[in-house]
C-alpha cells in the first residue's frame, strides 16, 4: 500500500501581501496531487494546517475542493487532522470538516479509519495547557495489525519547544505521520516499530527560518516502512548577505543569469553600511 504523507499546505496564505505568493501555495499542492495520481497512491494523509487561517477565503476553499475531487476521481482516499491554523480560536465547525459531508475527505480526530489492511488513528492539535488530554488518548490506544498515528504536534527531539517527547508515544505503530514543523525530518527511535516523520510544509512560510526544499513523503508499508522524499518545484528564495555594497550589481546579474521560470523571492541584507 502506497501512502502520501503531506502537511502544512497553508492554503490561502498571501505571503508578503502578494497574490502570486497565494497562488504559489495552491500550485504546490496541485503539483503534489499530480505526482500522487501519477504514482498510483492509495491514500493521502494530511497531518494538519490544511488552511492558513481558520476562516479561509473562498478561493482557498474552492482550490482544496478541486484537488480533493481529483483524488476522488482516482479512488484515492484523503484523511486528515487539524492544525492550529485550521482551528485557532474557532468556535464553529472547522471548514475542512465540510469535505467529510460530501465524502471527499475523512477527519481522523479521535477516530480510527481502516484503509485496506491499515488502521489510521489521529488527533487534532492540542495546546500545551491541554497536552495531558492527548497523552491520555495516546496511552489508551489499543489497535492490532498495521497502524499509523497522525498528529500535528512538536516533538522535543525535533524542536526544543515541542509539547511531547517520543516517550509519550505508543511504540508499536508502523508509521508516525507528524505535522507542525515546516522542515522535513525523520527519526527511528530505539524500540519503535516505525519512523516518526515530518514532511515539512509545501511552501516556504517564514523565509530564513526554513529549509528551502519543500515536498512530501511517499511511504510504502507493504513491509517495514520504506520512505521516499518527493521534492516539489517551488518558487526560488534567495538570500543575499552583502558585505561589499559595490558588488550589488554583480550579485543581481548572477541571479538574472539563473534564468528561473518564476521571479524569485529576494531578500538582501546590507552589511558595513
Amino acid at each position: 500500500m502506497l501512502i502520501a504523507h503531506i502537511s502544512d499546505t497553508h492554503l490561502g496564505f498571501t505571503q508578503y501581501g502578494i497574490s502570486e505568493r497565494e497562488n504559489d501555495f495552491y500550485n504546490s499542492f496541485h503539483k503534489a496531487v499530480d505526482i500522487i495520481i501519477k504514482e498510483h497512491v492509495d491514500l493521502v494523509i494530511h497531518s494538519g494546517d490544511i488552511f492558513d487561517a481558520p476562516r479561509p477565503n473562498g478561493t482557498a476553499i474552492i482550490r482544496l475542493l478541486d484537488e480533493l475531487k481529483r483524488l476522488e476521481e482516482h479512488n484515492i482516499k484523503f484523511v486528515f487532522v487539524l492544525g492550529e491554523h485550521d482551528i485557532s480560536r474557532l468556535r464553529s465547525v472547522p471548514v475542512p470538516i465540510l469535505y467529510d459531508k460530501v465524502n471527499l475527505a475523512i477527519p481522523l480526530h479521535n477516530n480510527i479509519v481502516k484503509v485496506n489492511d491499515i488502521s489510521i488513528v489521529g488527533y487534532n492539535k492540542y495546546r500545551l495547557y491541554e497536552i495531558h488530554l492527548l497523552k491520555k488518548h495516546l496511552s489508551d490506544i489499543n489497535i492490532d495489525g498495521k497502524k499509523i498515528l497522525v498528529l500535528h504536534q512538536g516533538l522535543q527531539e525535533f524542536h526544543e519547544y515541542g509539547e511531547l517527547t517520543h516517550l509519550d508515544l505508543p511504540n508499536n505503530f508502523d508509521y508516525y505521520a507528524f505535522g507542525h514543523l515546516h522542515n522535513k525530518d525523520k527519526k527511528w527511535f530505539t524500540g519503535f516499530k516505525g519512523p516518526v516523520c515530518y514532511p515539512g510544509s509545501t511552501e516556504i512560510t517564514r523565509f530564513g527560518h526554513e529549509n528551502t526544499e519543500k515536498g512530501f513523503y511517499l511511504v510504502d508499508l507493504s513491509r517495514e516502512a520504506s520512505i521516499d522524499w518527493i521534492k516539489l518545484d517551488t518558487r526560488k528564495h534567495i538570500l543575499l548577505d552583502i558585505e561589499d555594497n559595490d558588488r550589488l550589481d554583480s550579485y543581481i546579474d548572477d541571479i538574472i543569469n539563473l534564468k528561473l521560470e518564476h521571479k524569485p523571492i529576494l531578500k538582501i541584507i546590507f552589511n558595513n553600511m
